[in-house]
């Protein structure tokens, strides 16, 4: 990714991975790189002889022609560590880390946007009162509305038709949808409740997704405003039972 780039792993902090999803569309695939240093934070750490990750990139991958191009780069000390993409209108949505900043990247017309922090500081804030783990997979409806979620359970709203396109919606919130919230079920004795991970499905025209910390099901339903708990995707003989809560969840798509 650093060659892709250009830029030089020997004099600066690399492109360490993607950790965003793998997009196809047009033949292409879609994605945005991280960075590769998470010691202390990356805004006022002391690198060496490096200088700071110079930001995050949105890239494509042509499946035919096996070329990388480098479509835009953000800010420098933020790597891209989610993303989704607006098929129709050619425009990426990724969330920056530490910080949490929602930027967007119009293909078409060459287009790079910053909307602000969602999620107050993020993962650059301090452990644990303005800390807040970044949503690992913003969702996206059929008419562009990007959605995320924050630890303590609050849903955002881009909407793109409106001048204040950032907000969060009222009365729904993520800490209600787990059937069980014991303590006693985490290695970490707290609870984080993001989702981990949504996807839209056109058949019931709403979102499933899965709950960060205790693999629940659930759906979201934006049109309606409404969230609801399905199942526990889980053995029952584990309910109750101490686990590392962060591993459970991290793969879900919708079958036909």
């Amino acid at each position: 990714m650093d060659e892709v780039a250009g830029e030089d792993i020997t004099r600066e902090i690399s492109q360490g991975k993607i950790h965003t999803r793998l997009f196809e569309h047009d033949g292409k695939l879609w994605f945005a790189t991280h960075t590769s240093f998470y010691q202390g934070g990356l805004p006022g750490t002391d690198y060496g002889d490096k200088r700071p990750h110079p930001g995050g990139h949105f890239m494509n991958y042509d499946l035919r022609t096996g070329r990388f191009t480098d479509l835009a780069r953000i800010f420098p000390n933020e790597g891209i560590i989610s993303m989704t993409i607006d098929r129709p209108n050619l425009i990426l949505y990724g969330l920056t880390w530490p910080s949490g900043i929602l930027v967007s990247y119009d293909v078409k017309k060459n287009d790079l946007r910053y909307w602000g922090a969602v999620q107050q500081r993020g993962e650059l804030g301090a452990h644990p009162w303005e800390w807040d783990r970044i949503c690992r997979t913003p969702g996206i409806d059929p008419e562009g509305n990007v959605y995320g979620s924050t630890m303590d359970g609050q849903l955002w709203k881009y909407d793109r038709t409106k001048n204040r396109r950032v907000s969060y919606i009222d009365g729904l919130d993520l800490s209600k949808v787990p059937f069980a919230q014991s303590s006693k079920e985490t290695l970490k004795g707290d609870f984080h409740h993001n989702w981990r991970t949504i996807e839209w499905n056109p058949r019931t025209n709403s979102f499933w997704g899965m709950h960060f910390e205790c693999s629940t099901l659930f759906e979201f339903d934006p049109a309606k405003n409404f969230i609801r708990a399905v199942s526990e995707l889980r053995p029952k003989g584990l309910l109750g039972s101490v686990r590392n809560p962060m591993i459970s969840q991290l793969g879900f798509t919708i079958g036909a």
